[in-house]
């Protein structure tokens, strides 16, 4: 199976919304199980309408020694609408944050060695030390969520070489306008960059079920971006043969979706139009780097 983990290092750029996004419009024939693995508690269920059991809490209690094959199974829950079994993690941060301690390399070692589906993985902020970086590690993808902004940006810089030395393999997705390009922020970060998300609000409330409107999904901005990551990492997947641990998502930065709007243009940290400024800004933390407001 294809296991991708979302995550962020900073912030709250959307990483709940990007996986039901991905769940969405995920192609190929395998069908694929949601995880919320936020150390800092849940949000899946109370965005979806789910209840927090059964989930990730009822299966770190059957499974304190082992998880058994087919334990998963008994503590998803379908989605609304489309049905995609979830395993909704709990609001409160501590009992998420235990349950992941006990549940951690067992889940990720579950995931990987289920044949018949695919597994989209919430890891939450991925902090030192987080609970859910067994799942992250584990995933063939990481897929880091971000706005292209500076101040989160900047956070990214040290933060990937110390994804990459406990085994993960990042790739990013820029959530949203910023003033910095994929392919400029995929030079300077070196990183590969997926498709960008735009910022779309109400497509977020219609895919949470939050706002119905019959036969608007599909065509938000939202859910056609996100079928071009899907298929991009997806892509990934068949190359390597099925499931292999190497991600061979493309190091070539893709376009943003025709749907949405990119300042394609050089800006410096101090909105000046110099290439190398906000590259030395990301190293440097600059005081005098600003966003536009």
């Amino acid at each position: 199976m294809t296991v991708v983990a979302l995550a962020s290092v900073k912030a709250s750029p959307g990483v709940t919304t990007s996986l039901l996004a991905l769940a969405a419009t995920w192609p190929g024939q395998r069908p694929v199980l949601l995880v919320d693995a936020d150390p800092d508690g849940g949000s899946l269920a109370a965005r979806t309408g789910l209840l927090t059991e059964p989930g990730l809490t009822s299966l770190a209690a059957a499974a304190r020694r082992t998880l058994r094959a087919g334990e998963l199974e008994r503590h998803t829950q379908p989605l609304p609408g489309g049905g995609v079994p979830a395993l909704v993690g709990p609001a409160d941060p501590e009992h998420a944050s235990r349950a992941l301690q006990l549940l951690g390399g067992p889940l990720a070692t579950a995931l990987r060695s289920d044949p018949d589906r695919d597994g989209l993985v919430d890891c939450g902020r991925l902090r030192a030390g987080s609970p859910a970086a067994p799942l992250a590690a584990a995933a063939d993808v990481l897929v880091v969520v971000a706005r292209p902004r500076l101040d989160e940006l900047q956070h990214l810089r040290p933060a990937l070489p110390r994804l990459l030395a406990v085994g993960a393999r990042p790739a990013l997705l820029l959530v949203g306008e910023g003033p910095y390009p994929p392919g400029e922020v995929a030079a300077a970060l070196d990183v590969t960059v997926l498709t960008t998300l735009p910022h779309d609000p109400a497509g977020a409330d219609q895919l949470s079920g939050q706002r119905r409107r019959a036969g608007r999904l599909e065509r938000t901005t939202l859910l056609r971006a996100a079928r071009a990551v899907a298929e991009q990492l997806r892509a990934a997947d068949e190359t390597t043969g099925g499931g292999a641990h190497e991600s061979s998502v493309s190091d070539e930065p893709a376009p943003p979706a025709s749907t949405t709007a990119v300042r394609e243009r050089s800006v410096s940290g101090n909105g000046h139009r110099d290439r190398t400024g906000w590259v030395a800004a990301l190293t440097r933390g600059s005081p005098t780097a600003r966003e536009p407001d």
